[in-house]
Formats: C-alpha cells, structure tokens, sequence
C-alpha cells in the first residue's frame, strides 16, 4: 500500500502553499455585496452623520432601544423600528464606537464600528455580540462592563478587528454556505434584511449561550446537522472547541483553534507594520509579473532564515519559482502568536493566487520576525518539512482492500499522515511518536510492520532546482475510541546521516473527520484502461459536516512501486479547485523521466476551513 500520496509535492499546484510564502495586502472581513437585501431606514433623522443598521436574531428586534456608546463615553439611543432598522445621529461623536440593543426577551446583544467614520453600517446580532465578547473576554473584561465605561475599556483596534470577525465567521462558515452568503459579506457592516433568507437565516438557527465574561457556547441547528461550539477567552487568547454532527449519516467533524487577541499595548501598531510589509510584497510579486526575480524579494526576507531545511537563497528561489507570473491576495484568518518582547509574530493567511486562468486558495500560517524595528519574514526554524495531517482517508481502485499489519482490511477510516521533506542526503531515516498507540496500523513493507513508527523513504522529488528526500507514514485506521484528540501534538525524529544525530520537530492534530469524501469515476482501475496524454473525467461526492476552503485534484505517475526509492516519480495535473466542486479532469503521461508509467494514482483532497480533511486516493495499475 502507498502511504505518500495524500500529500501534495510542493511547488506544483497553482497554489503554492505549505510554509511557502505568498502574500499580499490583508483584505479586511468584508465590505460590500449585501446577499440578504438593503432595508429601508428606519427614519430620516439624520442626513449626514449618521450610524444604522439593523437589530436581528433570526427575525426583526423591533421597538428595541438601540444605545451608542462612543470611545470617549457619551451615549446616543434611537428605537428599531418593526424590521429591525435604526439610525442615531452621530455628530460630534469620537469614533469607534460601540454599540448595544436590548431585545424583547431581555438578551442584550453588543455590535462595534468597523472604521472612525461618522457614517458607518452597523449591526447588532448573535454574531457581532460574539465578536466583542471575543475582544473583551480575551482580557477578562465583562463587555456591559466595558460599555458602560469605554473610556477606560477602548473598543477593538481597527487593526484587531478583522481578525476577530474572520474568527467568528469561521466557527459559521458552513452555515454561510449552505445560505449562499458571499464571502464578502462583513458581519457587522455590511446591510442586510431580516427576512428569513441569507444571513438571517443563520442568526435564525443560532442560538448562544454566555456563561461568563470568558465562556460562551453556541449552537446551530438546521436539519440533521447540529454543531455544538465553545469559547474559552482570557489572558490574551481565544481558544474555539468545535464540533458538527450530522445524524442522518452518523459523521462527526471536530476541531480545536487557539488564536492570539491582539489587546496587549503595541499590537496594533505592530500589526498595521505587518500589513505594510505584506502590502508592499504584494506589489513586487503583482507588478513584477513573469518578470519576479530573487532581487526584488531579498528585502523582505530575514537573511538569517532557517526553513524545512532551506536558507534564505534557497527560500527566496523557492518563492520565485513558484510566484512568478501570478498574482495573489491575503486575508488575514487570526493572529496565531504576536510576541512584542521577542519581536515574533505568526499569522494564520487565506492565500489566494491566480495564475493562467486558474485561480486557488488555502490557508497558510506565516512567521514574522522584527529585525532593527523592522518586520520580515522569517522561516520556521526547521532543518527538514514536517506535516502530520488528521484525515479521513478512502482508499479505492487498486489499492481498496489493503491490509493492516495485523493482517485486517483497511477499510475507509481516520487516520493520521505523516510526511517529511527534507534535502536529499541530510538524513537518514526517521520515526514518529505521540498520539497514544496508533502506530503502527498501517502495512506498507515488512520492516515498518515491525519497527512501528519508522518512516518509509519514498521517491525522490525535485522542486524549484532542489533535490527532496520524502519519507511517509500513514496509520491506517484508527479506531475511535483510540482517536487521539484535536490539538494533540506528533513528533518527528530524523537522523542526520553524517553524525546520527536526531533533530526533532512537532506539531499538532488540527481537526478530525469521519466525514469521507468519494470518487465515483472513474470506476475501473486497470492500467489498460487509460487514454494516456489526455483528459480523464473525475467526479466525487463533497463532506457535509463542515465548511470546506478548497478541493484538491492531482495526479501522480511512478514507474514502479511507489514504496521504493528506486522508483521515479512524476507530478501530472494538479489544481486547486472551488469549494462547491464536485467534478474535473487529470492528464495522466504515459512515461515518468523517460520510462513507462506502470501506476498512475489519483489523489481527491478536501480541505476544511478550520483543518479538517477528507481524502481519496484511486490507484490504477
């Protein structure tokens, strides 16, 4: 059984993603394109400074006192009318300000202005309400606390708030599909109607509970699908337990997420000098064009970086090969760590690069450093490329019914897999530890039956002019009980092959799914059923249970077994296709490095917002 083909090979997709870098100016979460209706104002009270929006949870918060609060403590009320919508003069009035409606019930849902303008959409729902607690429970600060005394308890950064509404929007993102919200929608300001439909439809099916300044929980409903999410704020940090169950098939998808609240004295500052750098890359890889070459990115790199094993000339020629003639775009997900004191910082990206009419996007998470006050971007600290995935994994065609090492078929399950990339002839061999007794489930060859969790080395990948030694491990099956928990870390320990030395590296289990996502086409998986060097149709059922970024299509080609490292190995078409796909087309050559092709494997990857992933592998030979 193959283990390395649920990882793709670096440096070949549209989207060049792993701890690669691509960047761009951080597009804030939203702005524009309504997708529910534009309401009517509530009255015509103020023409020129005015701040409105609409008060909802799921239908109207009609005849609801509406209260403004602004930065340096003086208050504001109006009255919604019956569809939700209010307007207060602003005049006079020192920006950003927040926000407060008291519904029929007695909740009291708070809102924030996205910008210092006088005239500013805003909105107060379930979900602005969530995005202050965010901000305020990160300090421990109670927010009716805070409103009533802004002054001392000042409302979220502009630079902070992006990020806190991209975090909310991603614990609802699959709702958001499901209701065909655009992806531009802010939800906070951008004007909708509380009808039923879109948005609304979401606030209507969400219900939240706050137990405390630094706890919430939140549930969703909608058919067979039920999601069930915690909060956990304080000393500085937002952590998101999440977990969507649908009860008609019986799939689980879970996952756990901890991001930095940037409230600590010159975050926003240091935050709108990020943006700056990434700005200002994005103007040298979008001008620049075909034409990108090492020189126009040497300035934005740390010169003392250390990368999955690559120093800063190999990095930036890395970056080259795999930007040049495209053009990419950033949104800014979370801050995953913003340390001041040791000038760090680590951001989780939405990345987005089009190229030859072929658009993808991913998520990436990137690495800052501050270097005489200015920020660059650094490396990992790496010596080699590690990444163990949590997946629901599907094996068909060829390899459907491979055994465990104890001798058992494999079946469709979750598993864990493992891959390590490193420049060929620094190291070795290698194993895996962490997780609990999961190693090893899956047979690949007889020594790693034995030696339960060494890494098989694969073929040899070139990439960007570089030689990569690959080595894998897949678990196979894991049972549930035995699952280890999202958040839980795996280590990698290689050894170098001059001094046997080990160098370890770790990181963590994202998010589960028993969700799997299916191939079914093609359907016959002999060799002598491939039209060579042309178009195969594929087509797959998607996930359900959580909000999918991206699919994920490829082709690899060996000429002979692909456990062997003898054996060469060729990337065919890969593309990052869009979330709501369900169908596409591989070419598959008939020769690999001049030799014929006797195993052709079609990889299907689905990637969720939070981590998830569901994946199919269809051998043909």
């Amino acid at each position: 059984m193959n283990q390395n083909l649920s990882i793709r090979s670096r440096g070949r997709s549209v989207v060049y993603l792993h701890s690669l870098l691509a960047l761009a100016a951080l597009a804030a979460c939203g702005g524009g394109g309504g997708g529910s209706g534009t309401p009517a104002p509530a009255s015509l009270a103020c023409q020129t400074n005015c701040v409105s929006g609409i008060a909802a949870s799921g239908k109207p918060i009609g005849s609801a006192a509406v209260t403004l609060a602004d930065s340096v403590g003086t208050t504001r009320s109006a009255t919604t009318a019956t569809d939700g919508s209010y307007q207060i003069d602003s005049s006079g009035l020192v920006a950003p300000f927040l926000l407060k409606v008291v519904a029929g019930n007695g909740t009291t849902y708070y809102s924030v202005s996205t910008d210092a303008n006088p005239k500013t959409t805003v909105n107060l729902t379930q979900l602005s309400d969530l995005i202050v607690r965010t901000w305020y429970g990160a300090q421990g600060v109670d927010a009716g606390t805070a409103f009533s005394a802004p002054a001392s308890n000042p409302a979220p950064t502009a630079a902070a708030l992006p990020t806190l509404a991209a975090g909310v929007q991603s614990m609802v993102q699959i709702w958001l599909d499901k209701n065909n919200v655009p992806s531009s929608f802010n939800l906070i300001s951008t004007p909708f109607a509380a009808n039923g439909s879109g948005i609304d439809a979401v606030l209507d099916a969400t219900r939240v509970a706050v137990a405390s300044p630094t706890a919430a929980t939140i549930t969703i409903t909608v058919g067979t699908l039920t999601q069930s999410t915690s909060l956990a704020m304080g000393a500085g940090s937002v952590t998101t337990s999440s977990t969507t169950t649908d009860s008609a098939t019986g799939t689980t998808s879970s996952s756990v997420t901890t991001s930095t609240v940037p409230t600590a004295s010159g975050s926003a500052t240091a935050l709108d000098a990020l943006k700056t750098l990434l700005g200002a890359f994005a103007i040298a890889v979008n001008t620049k064009g075909a034409n990108l070459a090492a020189a126009d990115l040497l300035p934005f790199v740390d010169p003392n970086l250390l990368d999955d094993g690559r120093n800063a000339t190999q990095f930036i020629v890395d970056l080259v090969g795999s930007l040049a003639g495209s053009t990419i775009a950033v949104q800014i997900l979370n801050v995953a760590s913003l340390d001041l004191a040791a000038d760090q910082a680590e951001l989780k990206l939405l990345f987005t690069q089009s190229a030859n009419g072929q658009s993808g996007t991913e998520s990436l998470s990137l690495p800052f450093k501050r270097i005489n006050g200015n920020w660059v971007i650094t490396g990992n600290s790496r010596a080699y490329r590690f990444e163990a995935q949590a997946e629901m994994r599907t094996d068909q065609g060829a390899n459907a019914g491979w055994n465990r090492c104890d001798g058992s078929p494999s079946g469709p399950g979750m598993s864990i897999n493992v891959h390590v990339s490193a420049i060929s002839g620094q190291f070795s061999s290698g194993n895996v530890s962490g997780g609990g007794a999961v190693w090893p489930n899956n047979k690949n060859t007889p020594t790693q039956c034995v030696t339960a969790s060494a890494l098989a080395q694969g073929p040899t990948a070139v990439e960007n002019g570089l030689n990569f030694d690959n080595f894998f491990l897949n678990t196979g099956p894991i049972a549930a009980a035995s699952l280890p928990a999202a958040g839980t870390p795996i280590t990698a320990s290689m050894t170098l092959a001059v001094s046997g030395a080990a160098i370890p590296a770790s990181v963590a289990l994202k998010a589960w799914t028993s969700d799997p996502v299916t191939i079914t086409a093609p359907t016959n998986s002999a060799l002598a059923s491939i039209v060579f060097n042309a178009q195969t149709p594929v087509s797959w059922t998607l996930p359900s249970t959580y909000a999918i970024q991206n699919v994920q299509l490829s082709v690899i080609v060996f000429t002979g077994p692909s456990d062997t490292p003898a054996t060469k190995q060729c990337f065919g078409t890969e593309a990052s296709l869009a979330k709501n796909a369900t169908s596409g087309s591989v070419v598959i050559a008939s020769t690999c490095a001049g030799l014929p092709v006797v195993q052709a494997n079609l990889n299907l990857g689905v990637n969720g917002v939070n981590g998830e992933r569901s994946q199919s592998i269809f051998a043909i030979k």
